[in-house]
């Protein structure tokens, strides 16, 4: 367990950060696939069950279309590519 830790603006920062999870499939995989699991997922995810599970954890569960999805990441991997970089941050 870890302590509390104030947020960013509590601490009086503009910083932005935030954890999310998705599934990926593997590249080439038949369109009707991808779109049958987005559509199972979402469903999932609309649930009160789930919501309710996110929400005691303090995540706020969106579901969205596997192109949304891609869009996020190729974002994030250009904003964290940026820090990295700017970082030198490499693998051992």
């Amino acid at each position: 367990m870890f302590r509390p830790w104030p947020s960013w603006a509590i601490r009086g920062s503009r910083r932005r950060s935030a954890l999310w999870l998705g599934i990926v499939a593997p590249a080439g995989t038949p369109a009707r696939v991808v779109e049958r699991l987005a559509r199972e997922l979402n469903g999932i995810v609309a649930t009160p069950d789930f919501r309710e599970a996110m929400d005691k954890n303090g995540a706020e569960p969106i579901g969205n279309t596997s192109e949304q999805f891609a869009n996020l990441i190729r974002q994030e991997a250009e904003r964290y590519g940026k820090v990295v970089k700017a970082l030198a941050i490499k693998l051992d």
